[in-house]
This record gives C-alpha cells, sequence and structure tokens, in this order.
C-alpha cells in the first residue's frame, strides 16, 4: 500500500512537472510584435546623448529597455550611445564590441513590418554609423561597403516614402560625403560602386533642417 502511495506520489509530481514544462514553452514561444515609437521619454535620452551625457542617457535607456523591450527605438538609441561613445574615446579595442552591437541591432530591425518607413531607415542609419566608426580608424574598404548599404536602404526609402522625412539626413549626409571623398580613396568608392553629389546632399540637408 505504501509503495503503491509513493508512485501515486512520483506520478502525481511528473504530471505537475509535465503541465508545468508544457505552460514554459508555450510561453516561452510566444511572439511579441516588434514596434517603433519615439515616446517622449526616448526624445529626452537622445537629447542626453547628443549633448553627450551619455551615462545619464544609458541610465534612462537601461529602465526604458525593461518596460519596453519590444520598442525598437530603445534598442536603437542604446546602439546610438554606443557610436557616440566608441567616436569620443577613439579606442580601436572597442570596436568588436560596437560591430557585435551594429549586428545586433539590423537583425532587430529586420522584425519590422516591411510597410513601416521607420525599418530601411533605422537600417540605413546602422550602416552610416558603422561605416562612419570604420572609417575612423582607416578600415576604408569595410567602411565603403557600409557606406554602400547605408545608401541603397535609405534611397530605397526615399523611393518607397518619399513624404517620409526621417531619412533625409541619412541620405543628404551620404551623397555629401561620398561626393567629398579625397582622390587617394576614389578607389574604395569605384570599388563599392557608390555615387555622390556633395552639392546635392547638401541642399537635402538644407531641406531637412527648414523642417
Amino acid at each position: 500500500m505504501l509503495t503503491e502511495i509513493n508512485v501515486l506520489r512520483v506520478l502525481l509530481k511528473s504530471f505537475k512537472f509535465f503541465i508545468l514544462l508544457v505552460f514554459a514553452l508555450v510561453y516561452g514561444f510566444q511572439s511579441h510584435a516588434a514596434y517603433f515609437e519615439y515616446t517622449p521619454k526616448l526624445k529626452e535620452m537622445q537629447m542626453h546623448i547628443a549633448s553627450l551625457r551619455l551615462k545619464k542617457a544609458n541610465i534612462g535607456l537601461a529602465e526604458e529597455l525593461i518596460k519596453q523591450p519590444d520598442n525598437i527605438a530603445v534598442h536603437y538609441l542604446i546602439h546610438y550611445s554606443k557610436f557616440f561613445h566608441i567616436m569620443v574615446q577613439q579606442d580601436k579595442k572597442l570596436l568588436p564590441e560596437f560591430e557585435k552591437a551594429n549586428s545586433e541591432l539590423l537583425l532587430l530591425v529586420q522584425k519590422l513590418p516591411d510597410d513601416l518607413p521607420h525599418k530601411r531607415f533605422l537600417k540605413g542609419s546602422a550602416y552610416l554609423q558603422a561605416a562612419f566608426v570604420k572609417g575612423a580608424f582607416n578600415e576604408y574598404l569595410s567602411a565603403a561597403w557600409d557606406f554602400r548599404n547605408a545608401y541603397h536602404e535609405v534611397n530605397a526609402n526615399e523611393k518607397k516614402f518619399p513624404n517620409y522625412n526621417g531619412h533625409k539626413k541619412e541620405l543628404g549626409a551620404l551623397m555629401a560625403l561620398i561626393g567629398s571623398f579625397p582622390p587617394q580613396y576614389h578607389w574604395v568608392v569605384n570599388v563599392a560602386g557608390l555615387e555622390g553629389d556633395f552639392q546635392k546632399g547638401l541642399r537635402i540637408l538644407e531641406d531637412y533642417l527648414k523642417l
């Protein structure tokens, strides 16, 4: 009788474990939709980043990441802060960490719906930041390919969403930068298949500033 009770207890424990396992698997595989929203708090964090108050921005962004883990805008600003950090520090030892963060951001952005204009804008911006960082450490060929990817994303977004103003800053900067590459690096531009126009890029930036 005692043995039967023990067996019953084991079975009940196993059943409970099975139910908990199923619940955990079902809950774990629930997909959460990625979205992009610049909340007032995130705009505040962006101002901190632009003013190089990176520590204060990072603390605020860590809090926002807990509250809204599926908001790609939070992840983008965290990456933006890393971009400013490495550009200010000019420490090449930080490059692998930045490249890892850059790849992770691009994967997260890919989760956004294709009909959202922010998607390609964010991809273009991430590539552009990577190009700046690599160029700062004289990795010109790799930087050129990131410029190329950024140009492709932003230019395609301009054609698909002509009324969206978010990408105009990146588009203007890209065209002006590519158009002003020093002669000794024109081979990099040619290899990457880039086309730039300094004056046109400045005009796009001026229009963006007016907006």
